[in-house]
């Protein structure tokens, strides 16, 4: 059941209340797999593999970089540009060397997410864009497997529990995706550092309840964190009349899921910027203080007043528009399509772009 050095590292559980012996084994026995190894999944996996986890499968195609260090304290300065699941294995058998990992260095993506959740029990959602979200919730409702949703943003963070086989699911909750570049990710609008540790935490306390069968879950309530005001608040969802999966029943493969970019025609690259700067219109739409730690140049129109500025724009110009990493370059550009203007640009990537290809010599953030 379990060797000496087990007894010594779970003596705290065995002798918990509910727990005991028997829960302990049931954390043996689970198979969680983790999609995403960023913030959320730095302290939810570790606590996991602390509490005794048998098998933990971490998927995540992305390299550490030095602005991921401010968050994700999974990773440390000797690791930026190595692949996150390798360092996530080898951390996680450093504190934990009686459980397993399993690693996928991929994209969860409509091809390999079903063959992948088959092998597990339950699935925490560490990613952070709406396509691997809609994707996590259709692939469990498929499979019928439980999963533990996460997000963040800024100062403030939701967790919800979905069981997997009756509604409501995601799909309920959120019925409808915001169109590309209109909700940034962290990288373009920032997040206080230790809001994915704390939600993390909290996504791995529901796996643990889940699989040992303590508690109550957060089924069918979205927990949101204000950590401004150290607040949660539980707003209670039910089942939609018209959710495609709950209600309609329909397959996998039908479901219409989010897209990252709906405006690519219109990106282009630091390379092709480079060639044509001083022929086009540069505007930057990050704000100020962004603007205080690196530029390329152009007029800076913060997003949040970029609407209200188009009038005064030339219409007839080639507009070329930047930020950091391009979501909200992207949103900008949608803006001015909206408006009627035909020979507008977004920077593929952004600033971050501009900086890799063209000038590394400008300050990274």
């Amino acid at each position: 059941m379990f060797n000496d050095s087990e007894y010594k590292r779970y003596a705290r559980h065995f002798t918990l209340q509910n727990f005991g012996v028997t829960g302990q084994q049931k954390l043996k026995n689970a198979k969680v797999l983790c999609i995403g190894c960023g913030g959320l999944a730095s302290s939810a996996i570790m606590y996991l593999a602390a509490a005794g986890i048998g098998l933990l499968g971490v998927i995540d195609d992305d390299v550490v970089d030095e602005s991921n260090l401010q968050r994700q304290v999974l990773f440390n300065i000797n690791d930026v540009g190595s692949k996150k699941v390798e360092i996530a294995k080898k951390r996680i058998l450093e504190l934990n060397p009686n459980i397993q990992v399993k690693t996928y260095v991929s994209k969860f993506n409509d091809t390999n997410a079903l063959e992948i959740i088959e092998n597990y029990d339950l699935i925490i959602d560490c990613t952070d864009n709406f396509y691997a979200k809609y994707l996590i919730n259709d692939a469990c409702f498929e499979r019928k497997k439980p999963f533990v949703y996460g997000s963040i943003f800024q100062f403030e963070g939701q967790i919800s529990f979905f069981n997997g086989k009756t509604g409501p699911c995601f799909r309920c909750l959120f019925d409808s995706w915001p169109p590309p570049g209109l909700i940034a990710n962290c990288a373009e609008e920032g997040v206080l550092g230790v809001l994915p540790g704390l939600v993390g935490i909290l996504q791995a306390l529901e796996v643990i309840k889940y699989i040992v069968g303590i508690g109550s879950n957060s089924l069918s309530k979205l927990i949101l964190i204000d950590t401004l005001n150290l607040d949660t608040t539980p707003l209670e969802f039910v089942q939609s009349k018209t959710c495609p999966i709950c209600i309609d029943k329909n397959q996998f493969k039908d479901l219409p899921r989010p897209t990252f970019n709906k405006c690519e025609s219109h990106a282009i690259s630091a390379i092709h910027l480079k060639n044509i700067i001083n022929n086009v219109t540069l505007i930057d739409v990050r704000n100020p203080d962004e603007r205080q730690i690196c530029e390329i140049g152009g007029k800076l129109i913060p997003l949040y007043n970029f609407k209200s500025s188009v009038k005064s724009l030339d219409a007839k110009s080639t507009i070329v528009i930047y930020c950091k990493s391009g979501a909200r370059s992207q949103e900008a550009v949608n803006l001015l399509l909206e408006e009627g203007f035909k020979d507008v640009f977004f920077l593929q990537g952004g600033i971050l772009a501009w900086i890799n290809e063209i000038n590394p010599n400008l300050s990274k953030y």
